[in-house]
């Protein structure tokens, strides 16, 4: 049996630490335009059916235009809080798609809680 060090080079290091990297920049950009299209589809449905009320008047001009406000600002956070939850998921649970995937919607539920926070405050 030989004993001694083993030298790795540097090349190898270099690859292995820049796997993960690419990875969770394609995880993140991935995330944030899943975020951003399905984000867009519900504030698009929600301020449709805001609108709709108003013309039923149900809501006055005032109200809709508040409703609409305040659901693009937690659309934001959600958006905002799923681009992140993504990125740190990733990171904690390297699992592919996984660690994603529970990031997305755990950013997604805190980032839509702090919009809602600062939709309520600001109007």
């Amino acid at each position: 049996m030989k004993t001694g060090v083993r030298e790795v080079s540097e090349e190898v290091v270099t690859q292995t630490v820049s796997q993960p990297a690419a990875r969770l920049g394609s995880s993140m950009a991935a995330g944030a335009l899943c975020a951003v299209a399905f984000e867009g589809i519900q504030i698009s449905r929600d301020i449709f059916s805001a609108h709709a009320d108003m013309k039923k008047g149900k809501i006055g001009i005032d109200e809709f235009k508040t409703a609409a406000e305040k659901r693009v600002i937690t659309g934001a956070g959600n958006v905002g809080g799923s681009t992140v939850g993504t990125a740190i998921g990733q990171v904690l649970i390297p699992i592919p798609i996984v660690g994603g995937l529970v990031g997305a919607c755990v950013g997604g539920f805190a980032g839509k809680f702090i919009g809602n926070i600062m939709a309520n405050s600001l109007f």
